[in-house]
């Protein structure tokens, strides 16, 4: 079997560090903001009648099932390229996803995965080890 190339290494690190973001300052940032910030003006803007918007806090909480699959997809790469190569994109797409749940930087880097994930080497590797 071929060296695997570079770039798979990279995803990989930018799936890991993306979702121990994601489980250790976004899923708390995302709950405080959605939920204090955006629960406190509903709140005042229905005048209590609306008690939604503390349920937008509960969205940060999806935040940290997605750092985990990420953090395993990461730590998947760095050990196993070839297999975690076929999970990355998925991965990517759960990155998507996390910009509804104020995983903003999640999202950046889902974006970033897609793009290296085009790359000519990658897809050639991808396709002579499938």
């Amino acid at each position: 079997m071929e060296e695997a190339p570079a770039n798979l290494k990279t995803i990989s690190i930018i799936q890991l560090v993306s979702g121990l973001l994601n489980i250790f300052v976004m899923a708390g940032l995302s709950w405080f903001v959605l939920g204090m910030g955006a629960g406190t003006i509903t709140l005042i803007c229905t005048l209590g009648f609306c008690p939604f918007g503390g349920f937008l806090g509960f969205l940060g909480c999806l935040l940290i099932p997605i750092g985990i699959s990420e953090v395993a997809v990461g730590a998947m790469g760095l050990s196993d390229p070839m297999n975690a190569a076929k999970f990355s994109k998925y991965a990517a797409v759960l990155e998507l996803a996390s910009f509804l749940c104020g995983g903003i930087p999640s999202a950046i880097a889902g974006v970033i995965v897609l793009y290296m994930l085009r790359d000519d080497e990658i897809v050639a590797y991808i396709e002579a080890n499938a």
